[in-house]
């Protein structure tokens, strides 16, 4: 065999490596190599996918790693000699040292990992067999000892590897990348070389394919390492050398070492490891005595399929017999068995979940099973859409449960199959198109304002991609005309562009899936490697390769909802006394779809964003189809389509048509509207005679756009359609209509399963929507945005929500008397543990405090300190006791320290009394005036992430409302760009350190701004914040004025204007109208006095009430124009009296700003 590189790294090298693996394989076969080795740092990431590749490609794979060696143990978390870890490669010989690497590589992650995941030479030594180890690169602990001079030391590292691989398993690595130090540690491994016996091998530490991807390799490190390329002493490669050579060119480069470029093909033949993409490793279930897996699974589907159809039908009955046989022939009985366990085991431990997800819905099976909750034949929901006969593989059962439970059923499963043999699944976060240019610019430090300009100018969908939602770079340039002018005219936007492409898609980071499990048969590290973090073991292979290896992989989804749902059901039950049953709500309850139609959506699944809402009160459902139909069209694809417009009007009565009457048994649930995957596969079917795995296919090819497939089928579609009695052009025109809505079809089994969760939360919220928003708010206490939102509507749906109290109040949000009460738990800075004392001790004292001294006295003071009194105290949670929160904060240490005293003596068996104070007694209490209203609101503010005795902003009510082009919501649905002005108060403000860029090192700010509709981000960029800092401070009431920023999903504000409230009508007002009661010439000369005083842009009009009593309105002369300041409004209010003034607003666009060069400062002072 020819020379082999046998260092390389892709991807996986996680802001380091920028070899995408396609690329690396197939640029090895371009020149005529015929194998190639895959060593990444500290990972095996990428070892199925290159796999794969490489042998499509036709080049023989060789799977490798380079490792991080710690100096000492791996378990001590210390450098020695200002190193964490050295580098040594290793490559995998046969199937014995893939399952060492396999063990390496999960070791180093759980118990070695510090900086990197490391693992040591006691542990390499235990794992060594099949394994082949190099010296390593310029970082291995050898070459390192080189560097320094200490070459008997690394002769003696040398040594130490060789006797760990064996002789014939070990060589001395040696690169030229054109770095002095490189021949340097060659010349000492030829030496050592003669010395030790071993051989030399030279390799090419390959970070990118191409010489000219240097630079964008640079800039990735950038990213990684959070630096800009003009940082001083940042770490780079200072080569341009990392690139795939030819053979030719290493032949050149070692041509002192001809030897060690010729042993590269040798160890490559020694090389070789499979993996088995055919068997499946499933846990074995136990099935009871005289049962086998499938004839079990017979017998549960028999007595589920009793309690859920009050009379078996035949049709029924073979539609079951019908899957069951599928289900055995593919041999998945025992996996179906397995899900249904974990479920039934949530089910009846009182963990709530879902009705279904994904296409798992359109099996009866599942249904008998109770694994979902949906009759998959009342909405003509099709089996072979989740399990295609013609498709050996697993099925995907994903399973909804209640976040607070999914620990507890994954705690089941861990015991039930061994802790060893479960764990999560890694995902990997990859660089989109926009996050690529705003890494990349950030690292070019070019001016973010710049690059968010250009970031935004990049499509946010392309219709004729196999992906309408992701917009490639490449593809940006060619919809965007004037994007592409600033490419080609721009040098700095074409060189951002071109690095952008070479990284986008590049793999960012490693997490744990969110909802991604593996259970394995055997030990996890006797199939796959591990991948740990934050102490959570996760498969270190994606969801996609570890279902290529047969592993069982399943999605376990926390969802919030189902948690809020359960507590609403349990606050239902005990304030009514009734029990709720999820599962048998009426689909027609006229106040749910009441609800949905006049858009009271928060906190209903699935539909509360402000884009969904808007489409509900459009589309205004009157039926369970339509809340199906709902979650399907509120997708990028159907929402610029057209699709849902045509939907929305033959809702409304716009007649529907149809290319033939075959088409309307199918389409007339969607108004005609191919809306569903599953309607696709019907037409293929009944239409054109297609079996249903066949329309699966067929459905499949059309939706990922494979050209070739859907070529396949058109002529057997259009023939059957021709057996059907449909015309050829009529066949033809059906199968143009699938072709464009098949791409942007939804799975109607997830989203008739989602539609009922949407409809629980709806009419749990319709009926019972007290005990709805308490559940909401309870499990969001730790969101304060969220907590406010909900406080809000409530506000909306006019129930009260009452402040948290020591002798009223539970844990979390309850309900009383047709209120929701606060709990203790959403008090800031105030733990469970705490609350949980507390109640004990009102409990103990009969069901109500007296006072603070006996709840001092009552409640475990280990549990209760001063922080946590005071905050109480300043949230208002003493309300009930009749005390000011003033006098309650002069005696708290006093409070606790009498407390304190109290326990101490219960315990000692002391009585008596300690200072004044008898227990249980409450002393008089200081005679402190209240705190000032500022004080109070501020303490409620910072214990409750808002306010509850009043509200800053309402005293300006009528000026905000007046003088805001829209609100806050109404803002949410107003086009990018759009310039706006509202009133608010600033909530929460975060300044913002810039890292990279023109303003390195300038701040921006990030801010909650709130008025009384709901709340928005604002961001202030420096320009602005220099002008406003002073005026953008927390808890400060003013007008903001800036553009809409659609860039996040939530729409934000960019701030180019912030006006104080109190001078918003000298900078906004266009006119005023005096309505005079007193038309005499003394007070007119008074009026006209008072705004002569200050002259300005203001027109000033007035309203005369004739002797016919007619109303004339008197425009007055240019000389009175005024400015509005506050003393003259005030004077002008003093005379015009109650209601005497109506104000009107500037336009946006209304001339000159005739503000006054007032110093925001001062304003502020």
């Amino acid at each position: 065999m020819a020379f082999a590189h046998l260092h390389c790294h892709s991807t996986y090298s996680l802001l380091d490596g920028l070899a995408r693996i396609d690329d690396l394989v197939h640029a090895a076969k371009a020149a005529g190599q015929t194998a190639i080795a895959l060593t990444d740092h500290g990972n095996v990431f990428g070892a199925v996918e290159f796999t794969k590749r490489a042998a499509a490609a036709g080049v023989k794979p060789i799977l490798g790693y380079e490792a991080y060696v710690a100096p000492g143990k791996m378990t001590e978390r210390e450098k020695r000699n200002d190193k964490a870890s050295y580098h040594l490669t290793m490559l995998v010989r046969n199937q014995k040292g893939w399952q060492n690497l396999v063990k390496l590589s999960s070791l180093a992650y759980q118990k070695g990992f510090y900086y990197k995941p490391r693992i040591d030479k006691e542990t390499l030594a235990a794992h060594a067999e099949g394994l082949i180890g190099f010296s390593g690169c310029p970082n291995s602990e050898s070459s390192t000892l080189v560097r320094a001079g200490q070459e008997e030391m690394a002769l003696k590292v040398c040594a130490e590897y060789r006797d760990i691989f064996g002789k014939d398993s070990f060589f001395l690595e040696i690169q030229d990348h054109g770095m002095d130090f490189e021949r340097q540690i060659a010349a000492s491994m030829a030496k050592f070389s003669g010395k030790l016996g071993v051989p030399l091998v030279a390799t090419n530490d390959v970070h990118y394919v191409r010489r000219e991807d240097a630079q964008a390799q640079d800039v990735l490190i950038c990213i990684g390492t959070n630096r800009t390329v003009n940082d001083e002493g940042r770490m780079r490669m200072n080569t341009d050398a990392l690139y795939l050579r030819t053979e030719a060119e290493m032949r050149d480069l070692f041509r002192d070492y001809p030897g060690a470029v010729d042993i590269t093909g040798e160890i490559a033949s020694r090389c070789g490891v499979e993996f088995d993409f055919k068997s499946r490793h499933l846990p074995k279930f136990p099935i009871p005595e005289g049962h086998t897996p499938a004839s079990y699974l017979r017998h549960l589907c028999g007595e589920g399929i009793r309690r859920r159809y009050p009379e078996v039908t035949e049709a029924i009955r073979q539609r079951l017999d019908f899957e069951i046989q599928t289900i055995d022939s593919m041999g998945f009985p025992g996996y179906f068995l397995i899900v249904w366990d974990f479920i039934h085991y949530a089910k009846t431990h009182g963990i709530p979940v879902g009705p279904g997800r994904g296409s798992a819905a359109g099996s009866l099976v599942s249904y008998a099973l109770g694994i979902t909750e949906l009759d998959p034949l009342k909405y003509d929901l099709l089996f072979e859409r989740f399990l295609n006969p013609g498709r050996n593989e697993l099925p995907d059962i994903d399973v909804d449960l209640c976040q607070a439970g999914r620990e507890r059923v994954l705690e089941y499963v861990r015991r039930k199959y061994g802790e060893d043999h479960v764990c999560q699944i890694i995902t990997f976060g990859t660089l989109g198109a926009k996050a690529a240019v705003r890494d990349v610019g950030r690292a070019l430090a070019m001016p973010l304002q710049e690059v968010d300009r250009i970031a935004k100018k990049i499509p946010t969908r392309d219709p004729q991609a196999s992906n309408p939602v992701h917009v490639r770079l490449a593809r940006a340039l060619e919809m965007e005309p004037e994007l592409k002018k600033e490419y080609q005219s721009d040098p700095r936007v074409k060189e951002l562009f071109d690095i952008s492409m070479k990284l986008e898609g590049v793999t960012r980071h490693a997490s744990t899936h969110a909802a991604g499990v593996v259970i394995s048969d055997k030990p996890i590290t006797e199939r796959i490697p591990i991948f740990s973090q934050n102490g959570v073991d996760s498969s270190a292979f994606s969801m996609d390769a570890v279902g290529e290896l047969g592993m069982l992989k399943m999605d376990f989804l926390g969802l919030q909802t189902l948690t809020v749902m359960d507590k609403c059901v349990k606050l239902i039950e005990r304030v009514h006394g009734v029990r709720v049953d999820l599962t048998a709500l009426p689909l027609d309850d006229a106040k749910t779809y009441a609800l949905l139609q006049e858009g009271r959506t928060r906190g209903v699944f699935q539909l509360e964003s402000s884009g969904m809402t808007e489409l509900v009160i459009r589309l205004k459902p009157d039926s369970f189809d339509d809340i199906i139909a709902l979650l399907a069209l509120f997708r990028p694809g159907p929402l610029q389509s057209g699709m849902v417009d045509q939907y929305v009007k033959c809702k409304h009565g716009e007649k529907i048509t149809y290319l033939h009457p075959l088409l309307e048994p199918i389409l007339k649930e969607t108004y005609g509207v191919i809306l569903y995957q599953e309607q696709v596969m019907r037409i293929a079917n009944r239409l054109a005679g297609l079996s249903l795995p066949e329309a699966d296919s067929l459905r499949k090819a059309m939706g990922k756009k494979k050209v070739e497939i859907m070529r396949k089928f058109q002529e057997s579609f259009i023939e059957g359609c021709g057996t059907s009695g449909i015309p050829r052009p009529t066949a033809e025109a059906i199968w143009e209509q699938i072709v464009f809505f098949a791409g942007y079809g939804f799975n109607k089994s997830h989203s008739a399963a989602y539609a009922m969760v949407s409809w629980q939360t709806a009419w749990l919220k319709a009926n019972y929507p007290v005990e709805m928003m308490a559940a909401l708010m309870t499990c969001d206490r730790g969101n304060t945005d969220k907590v406010v939102e909900f406080r809000d509507e409530c506000e909306t749906l006019g129930i009260p929500v009452l402040p948290p109290d020591v002798n009223e109040s539970e844990l979390e949000m309850s309900v009383q008397d047709g209120r929701v009460r606060f709990g203790l738990g959403g008090i800031k800075g105030v733990g469970d543990r705490t609350v949980e004392a507390i109640l004990a001790a009102r409990a103990a004292c009969g069901g109500r405090f007296k006072g603070l001294f006996q709840l001092c006295e009552h409640v475990d003071s280990k549990c209760l300190d001063r922080g946590t009194l005071e905050v109480m105290i300043r949230s208002g949670a003493f309300g009930s006791l009749g005390a000011r929160r003033s006098q309650l904060l002069d005696v708290m240490e006093r409070a606790l320290r009498v407390g304190q005293q109290h326990q101490t003596d219960r315990r000692l068996g002391q009585g008596g009394l300690f200072g004044a104070v008898a227990a249980g007694q409450e002393p008089r209490l200081p005679e402190t005036a209240e705190l000032a209203e500022e004080e109070l609101l501020k303490g409620e503010k910072e214990t409750l992430g808002f306010y509850f005795s009043s509200h800053p902003l309402t005293k300006w009510r009528e000026l905000v409302k007046a003088y805001s082009t829209c609100t806050v919501v109404a803002a949410a649905g107003i086009e990018d760009g759009t310039e706006v002005q509202i009133g608010g108060i600033l909530t929460s403000v975060s300044p913002i350190v810039l890292k990279g860029g023109q303003n390195a090192g300038k701040k921006i700010l990030r801010m909650k701004f709130r008025d009384f509709s709901g709340a928005m981000e604002a961001t202030a960029f420096p320009k602005e914040l220099e002008k406003f800092q002073d005026l953008l401070v927390e808890d400060r009431i003013v007008f903001l004025r800036g553009r809409v920023d659609r860039y996040r999903d939530e729409p934000g504000l960019r701030v180019s204007d912030v006006i104080p409230v109190e001078n918003v009508r000298e900078v906004c007002s266009q006119r005023v109208l005096i309505r005079l009661k007193d038309a005499s010439d003394e007070h007119l000369e008074r009026i006209l006095a008072t705004v002569t005083g200050a002259p300005g842009s203001c027109e000033l009009f007035f309203e005369v009430t004739t002797g016919d009593g007619d109303r004339v309105t008197l425009a007055t002369g240019s000389r009175f124009r005024f400015s509005p300041e506050p003393r003259i409004v005030a004077r002008l209010e003093e005379l015009a009296g109650p209601g005497g003034l109506v104000w009107r607003r500037r336009d946006m666009d209304g001339g000159p700003d005739p503000r006054k060069r007032w110093a925001p400062k001062s304003e502020a002072s």
